[in-house]
């Protein structure tokens, strides 16, 4: 994964090299602004409002990948894909034959020499907005997919209230965040601020799946996928795959979207994560469930730390389950081993855990 998250910020580290070239007003250096918590709402990762980032300091992050920077690296992904990429003209994209699904949108934007496409179309400035947003807002943002119910079944204005909480909890559910982690920065998370229209079908769709509906369609992944596939050009999928699980981490584990909300329009519009159940919402006609295990084998098998890490993240799952959560909302309830794999599926049966060991394919694959 980490590999492909560097792959995106050597090509914006380039970006920012050529645009400290142009003319005063149009630098680098003039949007480093953006980067701090107080611009914007989604500053999960953002910098500390009194101490404004620099040029190289940002270039430093992004040149270093480090993983325990994948919050800030991701962040600044993210401004990059909001505030720059689709307006500044794009001169140092790799100029290589695009794959996969990426391939067909650039014929479909781009009569000439798909190499072209990157050597001129989106070098272009005015002009070559609308093939550096080809992507994130053409094929998925304005997609059927987000816009056939209202808003994406969103319910009233978002409040702006900020947290330090990670995950995907409600305002009310703040009693089950006791051992969940947290992040140093201060952002506000869709999960906690934004309402939900019960009977809109993108939330009837998920919520009659027993799936979690946070805030419809994810347009944060709409950008960071569309400056991807601009920006990068990666020569194969799995590069593509991989940088979306670190999408995937990031606006999840920040509360901003569920797993479907981010795996879906991937899905639909680049086609990620083949097999995987997403289709536009139908007003009386109930969605196939979210079969997310389609994403963990497909990432299981192109990523080889992924296993270890959903694994270590389960038994961190258990531990919460075991310290956090059972002692206080089950009644005699009693510690069990912690020695699972996350191919067991738990059920809780007169206050205790039992394992079932041989579980039918079809639910397993809701797992």
């Amino acid at each position: 994964m980490m590999e492909a998250v560097g792959r995106v910020s050597a090509e914006l580290v380039k970006m920012i090299d050529e645009m400290e070239k142009w003319d005063e007003y149009s630098k680098f250096s003039n949007y480093l602004s953006i980067f701090t918590q107080e611009d914007h709402v989604i500053a999960l990762g953002g910098y500390d409002n009194k101490d404004t980032p620099t040029v190289e300091g940002i270039k430093k992050t992004l040149m270093e990948n480090n993983p325990e920077d994948l919050i800030q690296i991701m962040f600044i992904h993210f401004k990059f894909a909001q505030k720059i990429y689709r307006s500044v003209p794009i001169k140092t994209a790799p100029a290589r034959e695009p794959v996969g699904k990426f391939a067909d949108i650039v014929k479909e934007f781009w009569r000439g020499d798909p190499k072209e496409f990157f050597t001129k179309g989106i070098a272009n400035g005015w002009e070559g907005q609308s093939l550096r947003s080809c992507v994130a807002d053409a094929k998925m943002y304005n997609s059927r997919l987000y816009t056939a119910w209202g808003n994406r079944g969103r319910e009233g204005y978002m409040s702006s209230e900020r947290t330090h909480q990670l995950g995907l909890m409600l305002n009310s559910q703040r009693e089950y965040e006791v051992g969940f982690p947290t992040h140093r920065s201060q952002w506000a998370t869709d999960c906690k601020n934004q309402g939900a229209n019960l009977s809109s079908p993108y939330v009837v769709d998920l919520i009659e799946n027993h799936a979690v509906y946070v805030a419809g369609p994810s347009g944060m992944t709409s950008m960071f996928l569309g400056q991807m596939e601009v920006v990068a050009n990666f020569e194969n999928e799995e590069l593509k795959k991989n940088y979306l699980a670190a999408v995937a981490s990031y606006i999840v584990g920040g509360g901003f979207h569920s797993l479907h909300e981010v795996i879906g329009p991937a899905q639909y519009t680049l086609n990620l994560v083949p097999d995987y159940n997403v289709s536009v919402p139908e007003n009386g006609k109930l969605a196939l469930p979210p079969n997310y295990n389609q994403f963990f084998k497909q990432q299981a098998a192109i990523d080889p730390e992924f296993s270890a890490r959903r694994e270590a993240a389960w038994q961190r799952y258990l531990t919460y389950f075991n310290d956090s959560y059972a002692p206080k909302h089950i009644e005699g309830f009693a510690k069990t081993p912690l020695a699972l794999t996350s191919d067991d599926v738990e059920y809780l049966s007169a206050g205790e855990l039992e394992i079932a060991q041989e579980i039918p394919a079809d639910l397993r694959e809701r797992i």
